[in-house]
């Protein structure tokens, strides 16, 4: 996840886009790093109306703004247990201790 983390803030440097801060968002929470995922996910709350033009093209997306809320408030309220399989960090982990 670090590796992933360090190539979304390189891009970010280029280009500073809705999309970049939303993937931030969610892979900070993937990396348990709580209070960077709500800052990234608040910042594309607050500017939703980006998210309609989220990759500057001639395409609709703003169905990209609802996922917003709801990892914004689990990234508030973290719970590790209660995130979805693929965002705990623990992939491998799970599967071993899978009877």
């Amino acid at each position: 996840l670090s590796s992933a983390l360090e190539a979304l803030r390189d891009s970010q440097k280029r280009n500073d886009t809705w999309f970049v801060h939303y993937t931030l968002g969610r892979t900070y929470l993937q990396a348990r790093q709580f209070a960077e995922a709500v800052q990234e996910l608040d910042w594309c709350f607050k500017r939703r109306g980006l998210a309609a033009d989220a990759f500057i093209a001639d395409s609709a997306t703003f169905r990209y703004f609802p996922p917003v809320q709801y990892w914004l408030a689990r990234a508030q309220e973290p719970n590790p247990v209660d995130l979805p399989h693929g965002l705990r960090g623990d992939d491998e982990r799970c599967s071993e201790e899978a009877p």
